[in-house]
């Protein structure tokens, strides 16, 4: 699978990042060598970042949630809430609930810094 993600297939970038198990094994085995789970991390993300700037949602989507949740990225809610934006830019319908918990969660001035850090990413890979 990583070999595909490398070589661009966005399908293989996006079930790269989203089932660890796969690529590292069990619990375990993440303990048994946070290098490579240190490493997961990084590719996933970065695979996510390439995915998504083709404009793909699912990407954008999972990005967002991936800052939200801290597990992937570090927690980041102003970036979570930038790419749940752009990805609302492209298809509302599919961010209206991630968007709707940010927003309690953010000061008026973080959701404007992630709205125009969302209509950045929203023009670099989906206008």
């Amino acid at each position: 699978m990583e070999q595909s993600a490398d070589a661009g297939y966005l399908i293989a970038q996006l079930m790269y990042a989203s089932d660890s198990r796969a690529v590292l094994g069990s619990r375990a085995d993440m303990l048994r060598s946070p290098e490579d789970t240190i490493r997961y991390r990084r590719k996933a993300i970065a695979y996510l970042e390439r995915a998504a700037n083709t404009g793909n949602v699912d990407a954008l989507i999972s990005l967002g949630k991936s800052y939200q949740s801290g597990i992937i990225a570090k927690e980041d809610l102003v970036k979570a809430y930038s790419y749940f934006y752009a990805a609302g830019m492209v298809n509302p319908n599919f961010t209206r609930n991630y968007i709707g918990r940010l927003e309690r969660k953010l000061t008026r001035e973080q959701m404007e810094q992630a709205k125009q850090r969302g209509v950045q990413i929203f023009n670099g890979c989906c206008k």
